[in-house]
């Protein structure tokens, strides 16, 4: 234990006395590596006892507070190396909860975000107190939503960790809804999931019932935001209401751009979408005519949904939306 309180000594004072040089940066990476050696040392002994260890943790956790994805893979192999001492009734709750938190916080920096929204809910139920719950569920919604968008725009398959990750935001909404300032956009985060497992086929009355009511609710809102039109004009789409999901899909071209890196998915979903609505409208209308005028108009653009569109155009049976997504 002398060995790991020395090294935590040191790294305070590197900490105190940061210069912002690189040799003091790799002095603590060094120290902090140190630390973890230790730990596992101390584990095998526990001359000290588990107290003793689950301090040290605690603070080693603490230590990678600003942690990179190297950082995190070491919290994380610490952390759980040493979970069946840490987290168990002999422990402060606090601790507890802080290294669940710390756990939580390594995952999302790795981009594993199912397993980071479990690690925040374990530590949630030992100890909210100070805990922006809302602001965390809402930053890992956001960065579970733009790793499924990047992943759908490279083509790849809706998997199990998407599954995953709307069944545990749908566990913390039960159990935290009173410990979040803002639901809003964790509820509206659900209905964007549910209407993609009812677009890939996984139709079921409770799901299509649970969709319907959110799309009732929200029909007769104002649309003022990219997201709020985006989610009505897939939930309309999802739903068969292609009158009304024209118009969201218009309302979504209206607020996002083809030229901003940000928005230009929105934009070109919006009108893939709108095509296949307003042909089922229009029996009359020529969709592979519609849709590579659209192309040759853009022909400089590179995006997911310029390959659906061309789909269209080699008249490719059009499936749901979003079927590629679909497992298998």
């Amino acid at each position: 234990a002398a060995k790991v309180l020395m090294v935590r000594c040191e790294m305070e004072l590197l900490r105190q006395n940061d210069g912002n040089n690189g040799d003091a940066d790799k002095r603590f990476g060094e120290l902090r590596r140190s630390l973890s050696k230790q730990l596992r040392e101390l584990s095998q002994t526990h001359s000290d006892g588990p107290a003793l260890l689950v301090t040290q943790l605690a603070y080693f956790a603490r230590s990678c507070l600003n942690i990179d994805p190297v950082d995190a893979t070491l919290c994380l192999s610490v952390l759980e190396e040493h979970a069946e001492i840490w987290d168990g009734d002999d422990t402060d709750t606090s601790l507890r909860s802080e290294l669940w938190f710390s756990v939580s916080r390594a995952a999302e920096v790795k981009g594993n975000y199912d397993a980071a929204l479990k690690a925040l809910i374990q530590g949630c139920r030992l100890n909210t107190a100070g805990v922006d719950l809302g602001a965390r569920l809402q930053r890992l919604v956001r960065l579970e939503r733009e790793q499924l968008l990047d992943l759908h725009a490279q083509g790849a398959r809706w998997s199990d960790k998407q599954h995953a990750f709307l069944a545990l935001l749908e566990q913390a909404r039960r159990e935290f809804t009173g410990g979040i300032a803002s639901i809003e956009p964790i509820d509206r985060a659900l209905v964007e999931w549910r209407v993609y497992q009812l677009l890939h086929g996984q139709v079921d009355r409770s799901l299509k019932k649970v969709v319907e009511q959110a799309y009732r609710q929200r029909k007769g809102s104002v649309t003022e935001s990219l997201e709020d039109s985006r989610l009505m004009a897939l939930s309309a789409y999802a739903l068969g209401d292609h009158n009304r999901a024209v118009v969201y899909w218009q309302s979504v071209l209206e607020r996002a751009s083809r030229t901003d890196p940000s928005t230009q998915y929105f934009w070109w979903e919006a009108r893939y979408y709108g095509l296949l609505s307003s042909a089922t409208l229009d029996t009359q209308l020529d969709l592979s005519h519609a849709a590579e005028v659209l192309l040759n108009t853009y022909p400089d653009d590179s995006t997911f949904w310029k390959h659906r569109l061309r789909d269209l155009v080699e008249q490719i049976p059009t499936h749901r939306p979003a079927d590629e997504w679909a497992e298998g």
